[in-house]
């Protein structure tokens, strides 16, 4: 007589094993003294077996027949409910086994039925982007099951209260950070094999650079940045020059002729390091399935003649593209610091700097512009390590608690982890989109929103403690280089909280104007109501995550939630629960970034910017507020920086534009191509490379790399130019 296993495999009946299962329950339950009883069950189930003269029998036949003779002797009704429990635990553990396999099936089998297009900067289909999905999909599981609290999972699960990469909470993983380069300047950058020297002239440190953004990504899910580039590289423009002046002397040079060798030769390397620098971040892959480097390089104080010659230097070798037809990288993102005094205004000393970032903007989309002038700056004029900074996402460093210096220092920390709240569910429920009231109950969704602010911080908390408890060995690279502000002398069994404790737990919000329509009828673009209401939970936000920091001893901050995946997971969730029909809240197919007025409502440039001005200062711990160009309106560089200035005027800390950027791959041809191919060479539409901007990235063709929700959204976006230049006054 056979066993038909539970995987379809057939085993040879064995008694001896009804037996022990019979006496784990048993001994669970304090009757030790179970043994005859125990022989006894496996006889008479033996018996019946027989009895049927079947030559195979299903394994749950022989559990049933089990729970019923416990339950047969009188003394044994515990023990029948242990075996059961016992029973139903592995019949728990088996499903979960067999759905972590179905995952790795999925991913690491057929790719392309599992294609989620979660990252646009994650190539799914290549043998690292499967491994490293099947790998997140395992990490994700445990980290609802095994860490999280079921509620808190069950919010995540709805697409409510979500938790950001999710696979890194279990290890303990923390988000990005803008370096901190001197300590490495000094010493050198090590790694577990070997020791690079600090660099002693230019084109090494640009070098260096992209090698110290590839070492560091792995160890960290997010992005990786330099606070303030052109002071990070400019010491080593002199260190070139000097060598360059040594090697004109003494050979029957006048000095006039020595001097204009020293200045073309320097400027050559500073082009060529910068160049190599572009280039670098731009194809060095440094996690599975070929990603870059989320890398973001700010830029534009230094007003020094070193300093200078490095801004300009990136911004060239920018607009000049990569590979032969002169292509626009999705990475590095520039961010173009901009103030007041050194570069915004005609007579500023680097203002030359700050056209010339508008023309590359212009041309590839990037740089976005930091406004070092804004309320939430707080710069110390002798700290350039207090200038406003920005990851290409959004993020921006606030006060720190800790800082042993000035708390607004924004080099060497980071976000350690994001939680978003998606307020929609909350606002269908309370609001008049579904006709079951003529009013909003504004007072039920207040109530029901501080439940969700007092769970992010719980979340939060929880992923903090996991990451406290990491060592330091954990991210050799990442501490021994000293790279965080605050890293004391490393050692392999430290605790990394000491670090840690600088950077930023940030609860973010997505899906305003969906949350605003279903309350009102109404997103706060069209009602003064709904802004209101607005400006009243972003405060409550605010000051939710101020107290946060006081109550808990950590950094909080307010965010507006970068959603590349989570636009179109939220969404689908909303409308398997809601269906797609509740106008303006379920009928697109994603949710609207943040405070952003909706990509398809039709309003004027300047109108945009000063509607989503008043919220933007109010996320400390990063916003993004961008508008939409038409490919004709970018032509007037002019008009251009007029609405830079008018977001910076207006008090937004990060701000950029966008536009349709089209190339060919086989001429290089650039511009808005229609469907059908290239107006130039007649290449078909598969050889154009779409780029679009997502989150504040950009990437490649986003047909391949976007989600069907962030396709949807790139379809849907109104220009806010209107088809014509943006009219000067």
């Amino acid at each position: 007589m056979q066993v038909i296993k539970r995987n379809k495999s057939l085993e040879e009946f064995d008694k001896d094993k009804i037996y022990k299962a019979v006496m784990k329950a048993a001994i669970a339950t304090d009757q030790e003294n179970f043994d005859y009883e125990a022989h006894a069950i496996a006889d008479d189930i033996e018996q019946m077996l027989k009895a049927t003269g079947e030559d195979k029998i299903d394994i749950e036949q022989i559990q049933d027949l089990i729970e019923i003779d416990l339950y047969a002797i009188a003394e044994a009704p515990e023990t029948a409910k242990a075996f059961i429990l016992f029973r139903e635990k592995r019949k728990q553990e088996r499903d979960k086994a067999n759905r972590y396999a179905n995952m790795i099936r999925s991913r690491a089998l057929t790719p392309d039925e599992a294609n989620s297009r979660a990252n646009a900067n994650l190539d799914e289909n290549s043998f690292t982007g499967r491994m490293y999905e099947a790998n997140e999909a395992l990490w994700k599981e445990t980290a609802l099951d095994e860490f999280m609290p079921k509620e808190i999972a069950d919010l995540h699960n709805k697409a409510i209260l979500y938790q950001h990469d999710l696979s890194r909470f279990a290890i303990g993983q923390h988000n990005c950070l803008t370096v901190y380069f001197d300590y490495i300047w000094e010493h050198g950058f090590q790694t577990r094999q070997a020791t690079l020297r600090p660099p002693s002239r230019f084109a090494s440190a640009c070098q260096q650079v992209a090698v110290i953004f590839q070492v560091l990504s792995q160890h960290q899910f997010g992005g990786i940045a330099s606070g303030h580039i052109d002071r990070d590289l400019a010491r080593f423009v002199d260190m070139s020059r000097q060598k360059l002046i040594k090697k004109y002397q003494n050979i029957g040079l006048s000095k006039e002729q020595a001097d204009a060798l020293v200045k073309k030769d320097l400027e050559d390397e500073v082009h060529q390091g910068c160049e190599a620098l572009i280039h670098n971040l731009a194809t060095l892959q440094s996690r599975p399935g070929a990603q870059l480097p989320f890398s973001s390089l700010n830029l534009g104080l230094d007003t020094s003649e070193d300093g200078r010659l490095v801004s300009r230097g990136i911004l060239e070798a920018m607009i000049e593209g990569v590979g032969p037809h002169h292509q626009t990288p999705p990475f590095p993102i520039l961010c173009f610091q901009v103030k007041n005094g050194v570069n915004k205004k005609p007579t500023d000393p680097n203002y030359d700097l700050y056209r010339l970032a508008i023309e590359c903007a212009a041309r590839r989309l990037t740089p976005n512009f930091v406004n070092c002038d804004s309320s939430v700056c707080h710069e110390n004029p002798n700290d350039p390590d207090t200038e406003l900074t920005a990851m290409g996402c959004r993020t921006q460093m606030g006060r720190d608690i800790y800082s042993e210096g000035d708390p607004y220092n924004r080099i060497g920390r980071g976000n350690l982890a994001p939680v978003t709240i998606i307020p929609v569910e909350l606002g269908i429920k309370y609001g008049v989109v579904t006709g079951k009231r003529d009013k909003p109950d504004l007072e039920g969704f207040e109530h029901a929103f501080d439940y969700l602010l007092k769970k992010a911080e719980e979340s939060l908390l929880i992923r903090a403690n996991i990451m406290f408890k990491q060592k330091m060995k954990v991210a050799y690279e990442m501490y021994v280089n000293h790279v965080w502000k605050g890293t004391y002398d490393y050692d392999d069994e430290a605790s990394v909280y000491e670090v840690l404790k600088h950077g930023t737990l940030v609860i973010g919000v997505l899906g305003w104007a969906e949350t605003l329509c279903a309350l009102f009828g109404k997103h706060h673009g069209e009602s003064k109501e709904a802004e209101e209401f607005l400006m009243k939970m972003e405060k409550k936000l605010n000051a939710y995550a101020a107290e946060c920091t006081e109550r808990n001893k950590l950094n909080f901050a307010a965010y507006h939630t970068p959603a590349e995946n989570l636009c179109y997971t939220a969404m689908t969730k909303l409308q398997q629960r809601w269906g797609k029909e509740l106008k303006n809240v379920t009928d697109h197919e994603y949710v609207t970034n943040s405070i952003h007025v909706p990509v398809w409502y039709d309003i004027d440039v300047f109108d945009k910017l000063k509607e989503e001005a008043k919220f933007s200062k109010l996320a400390t711990g990063g916003n993004i507020v961008y508008v939409e160009f038409d490919t004709t309106a970018v032509h007037n560089l002019d008009a251009v920086e007029q609405v830079i200035n008018f977001a910076m005027d207006n008090d937004i800390p990060y701000f950029a534009f966008n536009f349709p950027l089209d190339e060919c791959t086989v001429c290089g041809y650039s511009g808005e191509i229609p469907a059908g191919g290239c107006p130039e060479c007649g290449a078909p539409d598969e050889a154009i490379n779409r780029l679009r901007r997502v989150t504040g990235y950009i990437t490649s063709d986003y047909r391949r790399a976007f989600n069907a929700g962030k396709q949807a959204e790139v379809r849907d976006r109104v220009k806010h130019t209107h088809g014509k230049e943006v009219e000067l006054d």
